[in-house]
């Protein structure tokens, strides 16, 4: 089967016409070939292969994918602003089958002869498996600011076994009287039990940012008040991973924990019992291991679970207990410290009027931003200012005073001449 491509209306004699030759591929991902790519099949691999395409009729064989039969023989496939991808057309030919791989994106029409062609299949339409670039800052110069978020919610599952007079595997702890974070293997009534914690902070705004990486993030748990830690003389390690399902408080039990990603993990050092006043211990530790990629949160985060390590239901007495979310004091309430990285914003000067440009990302993240400006020693503040005296010379400072959601400060200033 010869095969042309033609990127206007006009048929292009050559296999590959010249405009096309030696070009970058147009794909996104770089990787395509404006010539189909072909394969060699056997009569069961076609014969398993698609739809049958019949008859002379113009059919859309995907979304903005047209394929029909024009003038004696030829056959053309027509891509219409589609998607990047790929789609294949397995041929007949006799008792020769191939399958041809057209990308999208590498021209808009494909013209093959099929005069020899006693039958075409066409498959389902791929999207192009293009990775998407990481972000990356405009400039050398950054700005950090930290924000601070307190969790949606937090429960416990435990998986008893044998009788527990506090539940069953099917009970879910929201509410409890203990407002407690627990992660360990204990006992109740005699009984060894196997106890792990669920909690989640809503980052969703990180996903309407466009330029800004996380450079850390910060899990602060606080030690309960009232139940200690414990090791008992063993090993009291524990196991941070990334849940990946959706949950809820008030619905998780031990039979219906959500998935956890177990790639990455972030497993703790030892943490000794708190037998020593005050009790009142933090513990911090660094998640980038485990919600972070390449700068940026994970896409399927969906909160962190912790797990004792090992998880061996016979080598009990040893836990970590926090307090969760709902204790009665907010001092003891886990919190998790986000570091932003941002490209710093820019000045824009037009009709006397100065305005802050480059600032989408920092008004997705924080909600008290602040712009004061300096020009030519007059002071104004606002995200946008009219200077109206006429001056043959401006000399502007701005300064970005940026308060997160626990009162902390940063400050940045920019100075420019016009």
């Amino acid at each position: 089967m010869a095969i042309v491509v033609v990127t206007s209306c006009e048929k292009s004699e050559n296999l590959i016409p010249k405009e096309l030759e030696n070009q970058e591929s147009p794909c996104e991902c770089q990787k395509c070939d404006p010539v189909p790519a072909v394969e060699t099949w056997t009569k069961a691999q076609y014969d398993a292969f698609g739809v049958n395409y019949k008859g002379s009729a113009k059919v859309e064989i995907a979304p903005g994918i047209t394929l029909e039969k024009v003038k004696a023989n030829d056959h053309e496939l027509v891509f219409n602003e589609v998607a990047s991808g790929t789609i294949t057309l397995a041929v007949k030919n006799g008792n020769i089958y191939q399958a041809y791989t057209f990308h999208t994106e590498c021209a808009e029409t494909y013209i093959f002869d099929g005069k020899n062609v006693s039958g075409i299949k066409y498959g389902a339409f791929v999207p192009c498996e293009c990775i998407e670039e990481p972000k990356e800052m405009e400039e050398d110069v950054v700005i950090t600011c930290t924000q601070v978020y307190y969790p949606t919610y937090g429960v416990r599952a435990i998986h008893y076994d044998g009788y527990s007079s506090f539940g069953n595997d099917d009970t879910n702890f929201a509410g409890h009287v203990t407002r407690c974070l627990e992660s360990g293997i204990w006992t109740s009534l005699g009984n060894p039990c196997i106890i792990r914690f669920y909690i989640n902070f809503d980052l969703s705004d990180y996903d309407h940012t466009e330029k800004t990486l996380i450079e850390n993030t910060f899990l602060y748990l606080y030690g309960h008040p009232t139940y200690s830690n414990h090791s008992s003389n063993k090993t009291n390690r524990h196991v941070f991973n990334r849940v990946i399902t959706d949950w809820s408080e008030t619905t998780v039990t031990w039979n219906n924990q959500p998935n956890v990603d177990e790639t990455t993990s972030f497993i703790t050092d030892h943490i000794p019992g708190t037998l020593i006043e005050p009790r009142r211990d933090d513990y911090v530790f660094n998640l980038n291991d485990i919600l972070l990629e390449n700068g940026e949160l994970r896409t399927d985060y969906k909160g962190i679970s912790c797990r004792p390590y090992l998880e061996n239901i016979n080598d009990y007495y040893r836990r970590v207990a926090f307090a969760n979310h709902d204790f009665e004091d907010k001092a003891y309430h886990p919190t998790l410290k986000v570091e932003y990285a941002f490209p710093l914003p820019n000045i824009k000067f037009e009709n006397k009027v100065f305005s802050v440009t480059n600032n989408e990302d920092l008004k997705v993240l924080f909600e008290n931003v602040q712009y004061v400006w300096t020009i030519n020693g007059e002071g104004k503040t606002g995200e946008s200012v009219l200077f109206e005296s006429n001056a043959s010379q401006y000399t502007v400072q701005l300064q970005i005073i940026i308060t997160n959601n626990i009162g902390e400060v940063s400050e940045y200033s920019i100075n420019k001449t016009y």
